[in-house]
């Protein structure tokens, strides 16, 4: 937005839609379309996240992959959820994906203390099926799709987590030990909204550790960013319910340029693809402080500058 050749650094206000220059950092993905090889379809859990990411990324090689998380996934799946069926679809169809990897975790409710099961084995079972019968209603769908089944226990006095492929036999194999970064916490003071676009998810988790100083925060990744809760959908407003119970106060929200859950659009230009999504954020916001009055939400747009090689992050109040 500023003139050619005006050098700009962060804090700078920005001209002429307002708003406060966060960052500027290379876009990993110039040139590149949406097409992806993966999509993880994950539960809410904050404490997990940024390890579920590191597995896809190391153990199984892939770095260009969407990510959609919501509470109780298996459950939303069973009844054939909208919300869920659309990120597959929108990762089938749009980013032409060949893989689905769905990790699930031990249950760590009640401070990690949770009694929903007799026993280690009884949680393994449930856990396991609830894993083999989500591949089936997927490979259902899309039969020719690779779907990788993940679950994940906390070992030696919950300091790693073991990350096991589940086979169809039910017998697993170790891919990955790490250690549990987030050991001993059960609450979670943030959430990022963002879309479930692969090409922008290292920027904006970057943009909440490292700029915002959020090292702990839930990612809400949905196809659109807010689409969905200016839609109203239930899922979505649940999701970040949860979230909200599990700690969250302080929300951020972003949208990003060149956003394929708004490809029907048609943008004249840059500037009113940007004055959109500025009101796209604008009425989410009216709508989360009328349900949620006692937090907190910060905004921001993630633009494309130079020829697409890179992401400009803006903040701004609406």
């Amino acid at each position: 937005m500023l003139s050619k050749g005006v050098e700009i650094f962060p804090g700078d206000r920005d001209e002429p839609l307002g708003g406060i220059i966060a960052d500027t950092v290379p876009f990993r993905f110039s040139g590149a379309d949406h097409k992806c090889g993966a999509l993880v379809l994950s539960t809410l859990s904050f404490n997990f996240t940024k390890h579920i990411i590191d597995l896809v990324e190391c153990a199984y090689g892939i770095k260009a992959f969407d990510l959609f998380g919501i509470n109780s996934m298996h459950k939303r799946l069973k009844e054939k959820d909208p919300m869920v069926l659309g990120a597959l679809d929108v990762a089938v169809e749009q980013h032409k994906i060949t893989t689905v990897i769905i990790p699930q975790h031990v249950d760590f409710r009640n401070n990690g203390k949770s009694t929903r099961f007799n026993s280690a084995l009884d949680e393994d079972y449930f856990h396991k099926k609830n894993l083999l019968e989500s591949k089936k209603i997927i490979l259902d769908l899309y039969p020719d799709l690779e779907v990788i089944l993940i679950y994940a226990r906390l070992i030696n006095d919950e300091n790693e987590i073991q990350f096991s492929e589940i086979l169809d036999d039910g017998l697993e194999r170790i891919r990955m030990i790490p250690r549990f970064e987030y050991k001993g916490i059960y609450t979670c003071p943030a959430a990022l909204i963002g879309c479930m676009d692969y090409r922008f998810r290292r920027e904006m988790r970057n943009l909440m550790r490292y700029y915002l100083k959020n090292n702990i925060f839930e990612l809400l990744q949905f196809p659109g960013a807010t689409q969905k809760f200016l839609q109203n959908d239930s899922t979505a407003w649940n999701t970040l319910d949860l979230a909200i119970k599990n700690g969250a106060y302080n929300f951020v929200a972003g949208h990003h340029a060149q956003c394929g859950a708004y490809k029907s659009m048609q943008f004249r230009c840059p500037m009113e693809e940007e004055i959109f999504h500025r009101e796209q954020l604008g009425f989410f916001r009216k709508m989360l402080l009328d349900r949620h009055p006692q937090v907190s939400l910060t905004t921001f747009y993630a633009r494309l500058i130079n020829g697409d090689t890179q992401i400009r992050f803006v903040f701004f109040d609406l």
